[in-house]
């Protein structure tokens, strides 16, 4: 199985690269995506609520988003509950794809993900493109 991650900073283009990359042929994974899935899981909204001690009736995503614009060191307490999800969901669709499959991870290489891959791609692109 060939195994390649894209990554790259904010706005630079990886999910496009990504889906160009992946067409209809092979299979894509998208870190964001499982991000933004796992704010509708019952059990992963509970855990952050519990972990950044949030207001349960108020919208997270906002929260999270002042809390981190407030203290930007809570990015890694933050951190610490998302990507132990999104890393066990990367590990069940590695292994549940076989020939060439395509990760697009925003956090590669600061994660420290890139022994999983065969091939990495960085996608940047300026501010102003």
């Amino acid at each position: 199985m060939l195994k390649i991650g894209i990554t790259g900073t904010i706005a630079s283009g990886k999910t496009t690269a990504a889906h160009l990359m992946a067409g209809k042929k092979y299979p894509l994974f998208s870190a964001d995506k499982i991000v933004s899935d796992l704010y509708k899981n019952k059990t992963f909204v509970a855990l952050l609520i519990k972990e950044l001690k949030l207001n349960p009736e108020k919208k997270l995503k906002q929260q999270v988003k002042l809390m981190i614009k407030k203290n930007k060191k809570m990015i890694k307490k933050l951190e610490s509950v998302v990507h132990p999800f999104v890393r066990k969901k990367m590990k069940d669709f590695m292994k549940n794809n076989n020939n060439i499959i395509i990760l697009e991870i925003p956090l590669l290489i600061e994660s420290k993900l890139n022994k999983f891959f065969d091939i990495l791609v960085f996608v940047g692109a300026k501010k102003s493109t």
